[in-house]
């Protein structure tokens, strides 16, 4: 379910650059709302939460997060490079371990 919440969230972020909405007050709640579920990578995946390689891409994924919280993207090209570091952490993981 946090998979598919994260996926739906990124998927706004690629939404609003084609509707050329991306004022930060556009992006910022996607945003935060991939941050707080970041936090829950590892009770999502209890099976995987004590394993390294995992632990790793959870804080980079929350690392990515919180530097796009901390700077947000202003315009469409900030939120389209955004969306693709957070999808190249996503699919860091994924190649480790779908």
């Amino acid at each position: 379910a946090v998979m598919h919440v994260q996926q739906w969230h990124l998927g706004q972020l690629k939404k609003k650059v084609e509707q050329n909405r991306c004022a930060a007050t556009d992006v910022l709640p996607n945003l935060k709302a991939l941050r707080t579920m970041a936090d829950d990578l590892e009770p999502a995946f209890p099976d995987l939460a004590d394993d390294k390689r995992f632990a790793e891409h959870a804080s980079k994924m929350r690392a990515r997060l919180d530097a796009a919280l901390a700077s947000p993207p202003l315009n469409c090209t900030g939120v389209s490079t955004t969306a693709q570091g957070i999808g190249e952490t996503c699919k860091g993981c994924h190649q480790d371990f779908r």
